[in-house]
């Protein structure tokens, strides 16, 4: 795997899967200066040895200036890696593409530290994240946003959204649901849960279960994502689960926290992986 960054008129090739990386890092060889315009990603390569899976960012108009600003942020979990380094390229790749996209558009780029997750989040980790920047010299605006100093605020829209009927309770033990998920395994069909509570009173409850609240996803007609890379991409709305916002706990799950953030912080534009895909058409629909 390897990256390729251009900028200031000076190229540099970074082997993400080579030790002597620890030895220089890109802030030590590219100008201080440069904010590079082009960005070639590599991931392993085919039977022929050709690079695979490569992707290349537009190079910077020259009517840069005439653009609307584009805010972006990575989101990063503070979670241990493997080896214990931020040299993980999906990592790298998430940050750069963020980074090279807001600075090219007059934007700003910020660093949100996803640490709802207690088991997994370190203080440790998020320093980890935090000096590997660094290191790539990557530089984001402003103080580092703590996602679970905002958690009032997620949990708050997500009684909003139960009170206007966009959400509701949900009772279901985890036994019924691993029950489902061994049917749906057993058919070889995607899991999606099947909407038991969703119109169900709450008077009907005969077991003492503290209920998540399941976002009320749409049921019919389609949505279509328009994304700038792969154009206009459709999908049925009866695909998409009634996805959990609240666990039983009273903590937010990622697609409620990343909407309410991405509202709060002004973000224009949305770079992730395609395995997020239908992430975003969940949160398209908390947007609407």
């Amino acid at each position: 795997r390897s990256l390729n960054l251009v900028g200031g008129g000076r190229k540099l090739e970074l082997d993400l899967a080579h030790e002597a990386m620890a030895e220089t890092s890109p802030a030590q060889i590219l100008p201080s200066s440069a904010v590079p315009t082009e960005l070639t990603f590599y991931a392993g390569e085919d039977e022929r040895g050709a690079p695979a899976h490569s992707s290349t960012l537009v190079p910077k108009p020259s009517s840069a200036a005439d653009l609307p600003a584009a805010n972006t942020a990575a989101d990063l979990q503070p979670m241990p890696l493997w080896p214990p380094t931020f040299s993980n390229a999906e990592r790298v790749r998430t940050a750069l593409f963020n980074w090279l996209y807001s600075k090219n558009h007059n934007g700003k780029f910020f660093l949100r530290i996803e640490d709802t997750d207690k088991e997994r989040s370190k203080d440790e980790y998020k320093n980890q994240i935090i000096q590997s920047l660094k290191w790539i010299g990557i530089n984001y605006d402003g103080e580092e946003y703590i996602q679970s100093k905002k958690i009032e605020d997620h949990i708050r829209v997500a009684n909003q959204l139960l009170k206007n009927g966009f959400a509701y309770k949900c009772y279901c033990s985890s036994e019924e649901i691993e029950e489902q998920k061994k049917r749906a395994r057993q058919k070889k069909i995607p899991y999606i849960y099947n909407r038991k509570w969703r119109d169900k009173k709450e008077s009907d409850i005969s077991q003492n279960i503290e209920p998540v609240i399941r976002f009320k996803s749409k049921i019919d007609g389609k949505s279509i994502l328009k994304d700038l890379v792969q154009g206009d991409v459709e999908i049925d709305n009866n695909t998409i689960e009634d996805f959990i916002i609240l666990r039983n706990d009273g903590t937010p799950t990622y697609n409620l926290s990343a909407s309410v953030d991405d509202h709060q912080m002004n973000m224009t534009h949305i770079i992730r992986g395609d395995d997020h895909k239908i992430n975003t058409f969940k949160q398209m629909q908390i947007y609407q």
